[in-house]
């Protein structure tokens, strides 16, 4: 089950780098006080991908493994991780 949660969150991870804008990532600063690190994803977006994923992981590996991946991408600093982290355990 670790290596499956591996696997995914390396999955994640490289898809939410490819998936962002470096643009609206900027923009996302605007609303933060503090230096925030973002992928530059749209709500909609992040949204739908959450959606996707969870149910991807929960069929293939069942809950306990995506409450695994979700706690792993909560640990993150970036904030398109620790959002998924969220919506994927909702």
């Amino acid at each position: 089950m670790a290596d499956y949660a591996n696997t995914c969150v390396r999955r994640i991870r490289g898809d939410l780098r490819r998936g962002g804008s470096p643009e609206h990532a900027q923009g996302v600063q605007r609303f933060f006080k503090e230096e925030v690190r973002a992928h530059g994803w749209r709500t909609a977006d992040l949204r739908r991908f959450a959606r996707r994923t969870s149910r991807e992981i929960r069929a293939r590996n069942g809950l306990a493994t995506l409450v695994e991946v979700a706690d792993r991408l909560f640990a993150s600093d970036i904030l398109e991780e620790k959002i998924l982290a969220v919506w994927c355990t909702t």
